[in-house]
């Protein structure tokens, strides 16, 4: 046998010679075996001319072979000249990615032709729903639109719902969940995350440590303005808003060596206006991403990273709203820009509040409201975080740490750090508050914020930790009883 592959190559020229022994190397490249090598080969310096070459070499032997071929035909009537042989090559490399992409952004085009804004301003809505695409949570959480949304009073309930992509009209029994404020006497516990989605909205700049929505829906429940969750479905609403995937696409190495393959994705923001019961669609802004081909057919490596898949190399095009890194229509525009609504918050007042409300609830005997203990937290928060914090909010800190009906807080350290570093006699007064809640704090007490799980003894200790030593001395008693309690 190995004989008569011999004779065979015998017969052929130097350069059919070399044509197999490349295409040999080109099926290896593209082999699993292959694929591993140029990965692995990518993370080796010495390693990366070795993948470059791999990369090469399937597109190279795919144009040299159509042009030997093309050499062969065009031979047999007097124009076998290889310049000519070449440009035949290339030509037919480029007759399928041409009318494929011609296709590809036709469909596109089409994506985008049922663009259109019918919502007339100012737009007054009572309940507005808001849709995303189904993730970990099923029905939707209160993220920053919603917060600030309430909290600025453009809507007076908002309605968060998931759905799978591809995504459009909604019906009417889809599952969701509503929120909205609501003044009451005693307000229920609530569970609610800072940001949720990172959206960028025109005139908010908040510097770290600034109060976050959610921080001023705290400060709000413990003013009795109440933050209420309820089940609902889309049918209370009397608009919806839709964003997410609405022609569910592929990645750039999914279609493989498919040269023909719908390789186009678009996100859409759509508005419904509920009318006589039904909605109907006033606005929709679409963004169409399409990975054509390249201009001329390439089998090559596919993917970025540790891995590699092999197929027909394409590029990525943007056509309507999409854009690099911003593949769907951006959000905050169209809530600030079309809808009308002001999301602008004034932190300053926040600020001042915060302390307001904390002062006043230590001043009344009795039980301490939940709320209060969530704006206590809020306060801590930011003493951690803002690097002009005022040590004219010693005092308060202090006092809240002595008041044994509130929680340790999750900061309890920051003004310790921040404080009472070189001042003696402040730090001898924390260590006498924190050391008092030593046997006292359950030591199995975990903070109730899902997204945040910690022991309330943990920010204790954090907190004891922090305190200059001459502070500690006079509780070593109290450091060796800890030490020897098996419970503890």
């Amino acid at each position: 046998m190995v004989y008569g592959v011999g004779q065979i190559l015998a017969g052929f020229s130097r350069f059919d010679k070399f044509l197999v022994i490349l295409g040999l190397l080109a099926l290896f490249c593209l082999s699993p075996v292959g694929r591993e090598v140029a990965a692995i080969s990518l993370m080796i310096i010495i390693g990366i001319p070795l993948t470059i070459i791999m990369f090469v070499i399937p597109p190279l032997f795919l144009f040299l072979v159509l042009a030997r071929l093309s050499h062969l035909v065009l031979k047999r009537i007097g124009l076998g000249f290889w310049p000519v042989s070449a440009v035949v090559s290339a030509g037919l490399l480029a007759i399928i990615p041409y009318f494929e992409n011609q296709r590809l952004d036709r469909l596109a085009l089409e994506l985008v032709a049922d663009d259109r804004n019918e919502i007339v301003q100012p737009v007054k809505v009572e309940a507005l729903a808001v849709i995303f695409p189904k993730g970990y949570n099923r029905k939707g959480i209160c993220d920053e639109f919603c917060q600030r949304a309430l909290i600025k009073g453009v809507v007076n309930k908002v309605i968060m719902a998931r759905m799978s992509v591809p995504m459009g009209k909604p019906e009417d029994t889809l599952t969701a969940k509503s929120f909205r404020l609501e003044k009451r006497d005693k307000c229920p516990e609530f569970n609610l995350k800072d940001g949720g989605n990172n959206y960028k909205f025109a005139g908010v700049k908040r510097v770290w440590g600034d109060k976050t929505p959610a921080d001023i829906i705290r400060l709000n429940a413990a003013r009795g303005l109440c933050f209420i969750e309820e089940e609902t479905t889309i049918a209370e609403a009397n608009a919806v808003l839709v964003r997410g995937t609405t022609v569910k696409g592929m990645s750039k190495s999914k279609p493989g060596f498919q040269p023909i393959v719908d390789a186009i994705s678009a996100s859409s923001i759509l508005y419904y206006i509920r009318e006589n019961g039904h909605l109907v669609e006033r606005y929709r802004e679409t963004a169409v991403t399409i990975n054509p081909l390249l201009t001329f057919l390439a089998p090559t490596y596919l993917g970025m990273g540790t891995r590699f898949s092999a197929g027909l190399s394409r590029t990525t095009k943007y056509v309507g709203a999409a854009k690099r890194f911003r593949p769907a229509p951006p959000f905050g525009n169209f809530v600030q820009d079309i809808l009308g609504f002001d999301l602008t918050l004034d932190n300053n007042v926040a600020q001042n509040e915060t302390r307001q409300i904390i002062a006043e609830a230590l001043e009344k005997p009795g039980e301490i409201n939940p709320a209060v203990a969530l704006v206590v937290e809020v306060f801590f928060k930011e003493l951690h975080r803002r690097k002009d914090a005022s040590k004219d909010d010693a005092p308060l800190a202090l006092q809240i740490l002595e008041d044994l009906r509130l929680p340790v807080p999750r900061y309890a350290a920051a003004p310790i750090r921040k404080f009472a570093k070189n001042d003696a006699a402040l730090a001898d007064r924390f260590a006498a508050a924190l050391f008092a809640r030593l046997f006292i704090t359950n030591p199995t007490e975990r903070e109730n914020i899902p997204s945040y799980v910690g022991y309330r003894i943990k920010y204790l200790a954090a907190a004891i930790a922090v305190l200059p030593d001459e502070a500690v001395l006079p509780y070593r008693a109290e450091l060796e009883r800890l030490a020897t309690d098996p419970e503890r």
